[in-house]
């Protein structure tokens, strides 16, 4: 306290606490997958291409890609430097 002779010490004990565990799932519509070689090993920078669609994808480092389409049948062309296209 200011100008008073009076002192105050505080002492903070730790209350140790668990927050509760959240389960949240998400919906997110589209064409999503990992593309790897025939010995299961994920491939990078491959180029996703869905036929009639515009723009593309590249898988990530895990292999991994996403787009966001609608629900329906599509022929997807991937292609890759040193591999041969496929189409599936």
């Amino acid at each position: 306290v200011k100008d008073s002779a009076v002192l105050v010490r505080f002492t903070l004990t730790r209350k140790p606490f668990s927050l509760p565990a959240r389960v949240t799932t998400a919906s997110r519509g589209g064409l999503s997958g990992v593309i790897a070689d025939t010995g299961y090993a994920p491939l990078a920078n491959v180029r996703v291409q869905v036929i009639a669609v515009e723009g593309d994808a590249r898988t990530d480092a895990r292999g991994a890609f996403f787009m966001p389409l609608k629900p329906g049948r599509y022929l997807v062309r991937l292609e890759r430097e040193g591999y041969a296209p496929q189409l599936v």
